[in-house]
């Protein structure tokens, strides 16, 4: 047991201390809309060289951002392409759908690109994307709109257009944003599939890193002394990758870049690195046959060093594309305690027990001042994933 205690700390001090270059390209891209009322169509697209030559060339007048769709394809969405009529209509068709593909490529429809990658089933923090379409049977015209806004859609259908449902879900602006939750992951720029570093230098290369989750410092009534986080978290595909998650409590997080390539070796210390103080989960991505599961595991963190045990009773395996409750406590006498649940079935996933002050020998006793909590990923993971977390709340009991 001592030497996998080891041998797990060891492993999470190499991938912390390891740098990363971040190009820091935002994950998901605007997608840009025109409308030209003189052949009366709606232009869509991510190219912003390409809504230049349609308002300079061709007369369309830019009418901003419509949605923003996944630069790359992640779990779950699907290409959202982009289709041409030609004269007389001169109408451009959007769809992530292959029955509606088939069906314009039948009706003489061209198909020009991808735009993006447009999620087609809701994920926190995604909105419907509406579509509405209105036909001139005079002479043909079947013009088609896009928007994020429901009562947009309710305006036009009482001016006579159809309303043909959602075209899939997208986000609101650039970067993720759950409401009482947060997302971890990375987006990574290599031409294989689902992975950061294609062999080029430097390794590990990445587009995008989401930044961890940290709140220096909550407020307690004066008396209570353990502080309660409970969340829930769902991920398409972050398990069998190789990272692992962190969820620290009763502490604080000090990296100061969203990156971590300034976390201080053991027993280093300097003006520009520190080490993180807190007691907390950590989870990790790749199944362990020896568990007979994924696996959990309870870590201190603290000034020179970190130290793991693993859960002390055994689970089940964690899967993608579902939903887990987590409820984690830490107690002003360095005591964790957490439980994991499947919130389809109920059935206890992981739980563990650890008084872990005797851990903490920069300071004895525990440092039970800090009030903050934090959540984030280590930067060894090469695969592209994304991971929700959602009714995130902390209270303190007595």
């Amino acid at each position: 047991m001592k030497r996998l205690i080891l041998i797990l700390a060891a492993a999470l001090l190499t991938a912390q201390a390891m740098a990363v270059p971040l190009n820091n390209k935002p994950p998901f891209v605007p997608l840009y809309s025109a409308y030209s009322s003189a052949v009366n169509d709606n232009f869509y697209t991510v190219d912003s060289q390409q809504l230049q030559q349609a308002t300079t060339i061709h007369g369309y007048r830019n009418t901003g951002p419509v949605a923003y769709l996944e630069a790359k394809q992640q779990p779950n969405t699907r290409p959202f392409k982009r289709f041409y009529k030609g004269l007389p209509q001169r109408n451009h068709f959007y769809t992530a759908d292959a029955n509606e593909e088939a069906l314009v490529l039948s009706m003489g429809w061209v198909y020009e690109r991808v735009e993006g990658y447009i999620y087609t089933t809701r994920v926190p923090g995604s909105v419907p994307l509406y579509r509405v379409n209105r036909f001139n049977p005079q002479t043909s015209d079947l013009v088609h709109k896009y928007t994020r806004s429901y009562s947009e859609v309710n305006t036009l259908r009482g001016q006579g257009w159809g309303y043909d449902g959602i075209a899939g879900y997208v986000n609101a602006g650039p970067y993720p944003y759950v409401s009482n939750g947060w997302v971890a992951g990375l987006r990574c720029p290599s031409s294989v599939p689902g992975r950061c570093w294609d062999g080029a230098q430097p390794a590990n290369h990445r587009d995008y890193y989401f930044p961890h989750r940290l709140v220096p410092s909550t407020p307690r009534p004066a008396g209570y002394t353990r502080q309660r986080i409970s969340l829930t978290f769902t991920t398409p595909d972050f398990f069998g990758g190789t990272g692992h998650l962190i969820f620290g409590g009763h502490g604080t997080l000090n990296v100061g870049r969203p990156h971590v390539d300034n976390v201080c070796p053991n027993g280093v210390t300097a003006p520009n690195c520190s080490w993180h103080r807190a007691l907390g989960v950590i989870i990790f991505g790749q199944t362990c046959a020896r568990c007979g599961g994924t696996q959990v595991g309870q870590e201190a963190w603290w000034a020179s060093g970190n130290h793991v045990v693993p859960p002390t009773q055994s689970f089940g395996d964690l899967r993608n594309n579902r939903e887990y409750r987590m409820v984690m406590t830490v107690t002003d006498g360095g005591h964790l305690s957490y439980t994991i649940r499947d919130l389809g079935t109920n059935a206890l996933m992981a739980v563990g027990n650890w008084h872990a002050a005797g851990f903490y020998p920069d300071y004895s006793p525990f440092p039970s001042d800090l009030t903050g909590y934090f959540f984030g990923h280590a930067t060894d993971n090469q695969s592209d994933f994304t991971f929700y977390v959602t009714n995130a709340a902390v209270h303190w009991l007595p």
